[in-house]
């Protein structure tokens, strides 16, 4: 590829090296579904639960405070189902939010009947 400038950053950046590597180490042998029966299910799933040992040890967070989702999208969506603000809530986001977010936040407003505010972003941000 020739030398290029990447400036969407938003959707997503290039990763590590390293993680390149454990992705394709991994996944060339715990390539299942974590959550199927037969025995590569059982190992991804083992394997996940061990990540996710890893990362609550490392926040020092309890096991219901840590939610893996398939993508940013997926948990933008997910956190704003969860907002504990009910109706007639004023709700915040900027205007240089990502669609998942933007969106996902005009849904919940209209569903829970919240005022959605969107505050303009000046040069300093």
């Amino acid at each position: 590829m020739p030398d290029v400038i990447y400036l969407d950053a938003a959707a997503s950046t290039p990763p590590f090296a390293e993680v390149v590597q454990q992705y394709v180490s991994v996944g060339s042998v715990v390539y299942a579904n974590p959550a199927s029966g037969h025995g590569l299910g059982k190992a991804a799933h083992l394997m996940l639960e061990q990540a996710r040992a890893e990362v609550l040890e490392l926040l020092g967070a309890e096991r219901y405070r840590l939610v893996f989702t398939s993508g940013a999208t997926e948990g933008n969506n997910w956190i704003l189902q969860c907002v504990p603000a009910g109706p007639g809530a004023r709700v915040v986001i900027s205007a240089v939010e990502h669609a998942s977010v933007r969106r996902a936040a005009q849904a919940a407003a209209g569903r829970f009947g919240w005022s959605l505010e969107i505050l303009p972003v000046g040069k300093d941000g």
